[in-house]
């Protein structure tokens, strides 16, 4: 879609709808307040405004799946949300109407099909952008078996906290495998979104995660929902309607978020060993609770499992200073190495590129300026009589007009051109998209930045310097070292000249080759 937003928070449609969606909420607030002691507003506000941010919901999905129908992963899952939206809106729907026209009558028998349905094609919206990950065979194999943790450890803990109190009064029959279906399907729910954090992922798209976020709301709104059930305590004016309205909020802003600009896939990391602690973490959590809530039914004494719960931490602990340790150690050598690789490609004393870096650059840009057709540049520059300053001052004088000189060339430069100490006296600057004529001109501008101000030798005070510069551009079938080449030789016609100018190459002049 062209005219596509690169950033959501720069993004004028998004950041009003956000405030939209903030004032709907504000809005519904305050509507369940004033239904708390009015019974046919609490049912107007359940039922019929319930279902405004449900449909947008809806109709941004459908947006974002017909926009990215044809995209990468990421584009291809709002298919499978688009119409999970849709079957929750059709259930809402269907509660709706039956609740006005049929008020004696249950109306989840129909409606709870497209509820579980809606909540089902969740996790296989997730399983299209993350399912074909690629990972080495060591990754892998941790990756599966902190999901088997984390989901094992959830799984039992959903099933008895969430399970358990509805299968002893659930009906027989469609009821109550209705009755049982929702918590499970908010297991999966959880488990999906929970293994897919711990998974590793950088840049995940702002779709994905307002997703995420939207369904782990409903999951929680999903348990107070089920226990006030239990207990009879949920109605029109229930506050766990305005949570259920927060998630359609945020998945209708996932949708708009899809719909205006085209999205990356998630691309994964590698985690750090501390990291993949966490899961082990999580599963050790939910195996606790569950054992606590056996032992709490039970009657059984508290403090042997709290002991050995405290034992379990501190094993745990134990692991994670000593994986921290192998983090901090390999932090540690990747820092060196990227150092050292650093050091081999810079001049020690004025922190320029060096000429090895040079050679390489100048072959990168020479291969880019063909492929693009773009000018490519080079000046070369010498310190004019530097022998001179070595003889009289010292070698301590002659560095710290090397230093100096390269930082005038650092004021200089611009951002993208390479800029290196090709030895000795003799400093290089590569101009990428510049032709002979604006190389030219900052030659120029470097030469006056050198003589308009004196340089300062320790222990001597300013002393005046100069250069000569050489300017060259790449012609058709010159190669890196030809470009150097003609600079070099346009230098040398600088210095013969009379030093402190700028000598331009002549295109009509020959090269050797």
């Amino acid at each position: 879609m062209s005219g596509e937003p690169t950033d959501l928070r720069s993004d004028r449609v998004f950041r009003r709808a956000l405030g939209i969606g903030v004032g709907w909420l504000v809005v519904y607030a305050g509507f369940t307040a004033a239904g708390q002691q009015r019974p046919e507003l609490a049912k107007f506000t359940a039922n019929v405004l319930y279902l405004v941010p449900i449909a947008a919901a809806t109709v941004t999905g459908v947006l974002a799946a017909w926009r990215r129908r044809r995209g990468n992963r990421t584009g291809r899952a709002w298919t499978v949300f688009a119409t999970s939206a849709a079957f929750w809106l059709t259930g809402e729907v269907i509660w709706t109407y039956s609740a006005y026209t049929a008020p004696d009558d249950d109306p989840a028998a129909l409606a709870d099909v497209f509820y579980l349905v809606n909540g089902l094609l969740v996790p296989v919206g997730f399983a299209v952008v993350f399912g074909r990950r690629q990972r080495r065979s060591e990754q892998a194999r941790r990756a599966s078996l902190d999901v088997l943790l984390v989901t094992l450890g959830l799984a039992t803990l959903g099933w008895q906290t969430l399970v358990l109190p509805q299968l002893a009064d659930a009906p027989a029959g469609l009821t109550g495998f209705i009755t049982i279906a929702y918590p499970l399907t908010d297991v999966v729910i959880l488990v999906c979104l929970v293994s897919l954090g711990l998974s590793g992922y950088e840049r995940l798209p702002a779709s994905l995660r307002l997703v995420g976020w939207a369904y782990l709301v409903t999951v929680v709104d999903d348990v107070v929902y089920s226990y006030q059930t239990i207990d009879g305590s949920y109605g029109d004016a229930s506050w766990v309607n305005a949570g259920y309205e927060l998630s359609a909020v945020t998945l209708a802003l996932a949708g708009l978020a899809a719909a205006r600009r085209a999205e990356e896939d998630p691309r994964p990391v590698v985690l750090g060993r501390d990291v993949t602690i966490v899961p082990l973490l999580v599963a050790a959590a939910a195996a606790w609770a569950v054992v606590a809530i056996q032992i709490v039914g039970a009657g059984i004494p508290f403090l042997p499992v709290v002991v050995a719960a405290v034992i379990v931490a501190g094993l745990l602990h134990r692991q994670l200073v000593v994986t921290n340790d192998r983090t901090r150690l390999a932090r540690e050598l990747r820092d060196a190495l990227a150092e050292q690789a650093r050091l081999a490609v810079t001049d020690p004393l004025t922190g320029l590129h060096n000429r090895r870096y040079l050679q390489d650059a100048l072959n990168r840009e020479v291969a880019r300026s063909r492929r693009a057709g773009a000018p490519l540049s080079l000046v070369v520059l010498d310190l004019d009589h530097f022998k001179r300053i070595n003889d009289t001052f010292g070698h301590d004088a002659g560095d710290a007009a090397l230093v100096q000189t390269a930082e005038r060339l650092r004021t200089v430069a611009r951002s993208g051109d390479v800029i290196a100490r090709h030895g000795g006296e003799e400093f290089a600057w590569l101009l990428p998209d510049t032709t002979i004529t604006g190389a030219a001109e900052l030659a120029e501008r470097l030469r006056s930045a050198l003589a308009g101000a004196p340089i300062d030798l320790p222990e001597t005070g300013p002393l005046e310097v100069s250069g000569s510069l050489g300017v060259a551009a790449l012609r058709a079938g010159d190669h890196g070292q030809a470009l150097y080449r003609e600079a070099d030789r346009a230098l040398y016609r600088a210095k013969d000249g009379g030093r402190n100018r700028v000598a331009v190459a002549s295109p009509a002049e020959p090269m050797t080759v």
